[in-house]
């Protein structure tokens, strides 16, 4: 019989304990549709379209902002059909995409795709995990933009396939 060390069996418990609180995790906020995924919804345009009302977390602004820029690299057809799938319609006048429940919007300029949202979480981790997204966004720029009318308001941008 091998022993282990009580350093080795620490080692492994600890990475036990973070594998199941990342499930766990995972489990209480959905993540974005898949940027493959075919859309099923039509995408909604109209001139009056604005942003929704609730805050958005940290990690769902982040997950918003690496499907719906990441599908932009692929092209407008291509962001739009995530758009769809995620409950974003489109402000016809200003071509920017509000989700319609949470107060995020994302918006495509040339070779330029941005995010703009509230949030009620620590400032600090709001713009850790917009600027963790330079994993899979490229030269990804974000920044606490402040408080307006009571609520606190994060911008980041990637640069996309133009």
């Amino acid at each position: 019989m091998t022993r282990r060390s009580p350093r080795v069996i620490s080692t492994v418990k600890l990475a036990a304990a973070l594998c199941a609180a990342w499930m766990l995790a995972a489990c209480d906020t959905p993540a974005p549709a898949a940027v493959d995924a075919p859309a099923t919804v039509e995408l909604v345009r109209a001139a009056n379209v604005g942003p929704g009302p609730q805050s958005v977390s940290a990690d769902r602004a982040a997950a918003y902002f690496t499907a719906m820029c990441g599908a932009a690299d692929r092209g407008r057809d291509s962001l739009e059909a995530v758009a769809a799938q995620n409950g974003f319609a489109q402000n016809s006048s200003t071509s920017t995409y509000y989700h319609q429940k949470e107060d995020l919007s994302i918006k495509l300029v040339g070779s330029s795709c941005s995010i703009v949202f509230t949030s009620k979480d620590d400032p600090t981790a709001v713009v850790a995990a917009l600027k963790a997204t330079s994993s899979t966004l490229r030269n990804v720029s974000a920044k606490d933009a402040g408080t307006q009318g009571g609520r606190h308001y994060y911008r980041a941008g990637a640069e996309v396939k133009g």
